[in-house]
């Protein structure tokens, strides 16, 4: 199971605000003591910033959509592996649709994807 920040701070001994400070290199003033034992910890614990999250929270990301008219069409299957594959490589997500050939899905894909539901 992936080690969360939640974790860290736990085996650090200070909240889950301190430990995301520190992480993620704010201005927030803290103290060198405490980044020490918070950087300490996530090093001890293997921790590895789930981005996915962060984008969720922040209501940011840099993921990427493809719809494609029939996903049972062997045209678009190295496509998408392509697609996908180097999305992963650059740390990133790639969510595929089939429209299964209608217009309607498509527009409700596409209108999702631009309201980030």
């Amino acid at each position: 199971m992936a080690v969360s920040i939640r974790d860290v701070a736990n085996h650090a001994g200070v909240s889950i605000a301190t430990a995301s400070r520190v992480l993620n290199n704010t201005d927030y003033p803290v103290s060198d003591a405490v980044r020490h034992q918070v950087l300490k910890s996530a090093q001890e614990l293997e921790y590895v910033p789930n981005h996915s999250a962060r984008n969720l929270r922040k209501r940011e990301g840099n993921g990427l959509a493809l719809i494609v008219r029939n996903i049972g069409d062997p045209y678009y299957l190295p496509i998408v592996r392509g697609v996908t594959e180097t999305a992963l490589k650059y740390d990133s997500l790639a969510m595929v649709f089939n429209s299964m050939q209608e217009p309607c899905w498509k527009n409700a894909f596409i209108s999702s994807c631009r309201n980030g539901s």
